[in-house]
């Protein structure tokens, strides 16, 4: 089989009629472009370009396949391109809980507001271990284990927790 790089090889070989131009214009070598194209060739039994010691030229099934070639990487860059989108510019609402923690939440929230503005959070501050999926929040950040096997669940941190008290609540040595 052969991949969307190896289409995009020969769309640009057949567009420039030169492997040396193709290469040139991919960043490979003359060489790498013709193993491509033989690839290609040898695997279908077919001949894609005639060729000539200054010049190629597209045969009619090179013809054809230059057709549905351009086609399949133009969709394939389109799709990429719908990806990319989405990852920049997230959009929709994102229901989450957050754990009662002193206002360190709300810095975080903040924060990813202005980094997707589009986005609308439905925020739940509490430290309940509810159903998460009954629910149906997207995302829940909870202290301890998680003991739900549907759901995936990441450590992103530690937390220590200590006691602080006064000098003056300190009890007197004896």
């Amino acid at each position: 089989m052969y991949s969307v790089k190896d289409l995009s090889v020969f769309i640009q070989a057949a567009n420039s009629q030169s492997f040396a131009k193709a290469a040139s214009a991919l960043g490979m070598t003359p060489s790498a472009v013709g193993k491509v194209i033989q690839k290609i060739e040898h695997r279908h039994n077919i001949l894609l370009f005639r060729r000539s010691t200054r010049h190629i030229s597209l045969t009619e099934e090179g013809e054809l396949l230059l057709h549905y070639a351009t086609t399949i990487v133009s969709e394939f860059d389109n799709a990429i391109s719908a990806f990319s989108d989405l990852k920049q510019n997230y959009r929709g609402k994102l229901k989450i809980s957050v754990p009662n923690i002193d206002g360190l939440f709300s810095r975080l929230l903040a924060k990813f507001m202005q980094a997707w503005p589009q986005t609308e959070l439905d925020v739940d501050v509490s430290d309940d271990h509810s159903d998460i999926i009954k629910d149906g929040f997207d995302a829940v950040i909870r202290f301890g284990e998680s003991h739900d096997s549907r759901l995936y669940a990441r450590s992103i941190g530690t937390l220590s927790m200590a006691v602080f008290h006064s000098p003056a609540y300190a009890p007197a040595e004896s």
